[in-house]
């Protein structure tokens, strides 16, 4: 069997963007927070791993990272 994204890093203690809402404004900014434990950086090369990210949920499962290219996934979130 084929496993999903054959080409991740793992990143320590990434650093990521998260969005904050300000409904009095009716604007959003975004501030970087260092999320702890074990993550890994994935770049998607294939429609399987599109979808893949697709069903996956945002700010639990995968961010978007401060700096640089691609994703930022939780290890849990990576099939075995």
């Amino acid at each position: 069997m084929r496993t999903l994204f054959k080409k991740r890093v793992v990143e320590n203690n990434p650093k990521v963007l998260l969005r904050k809402d300000d409904p009095v404004r009716n604007d959003f900014t975004f501030k970087v927070q260092e999320r702890v434990g074990k993550f890994y950086r994935v770049i998607p090369v294939n429609a399987k791993e599109v979808f893949y990210l697709r069903s996956l949920q945002k700010g639990y499962d995968y961010f978007t990272p401060a700096e640089g290219d691609g994703l930022i996934l939780s290890a849990h979130s990576i099939p075995s």
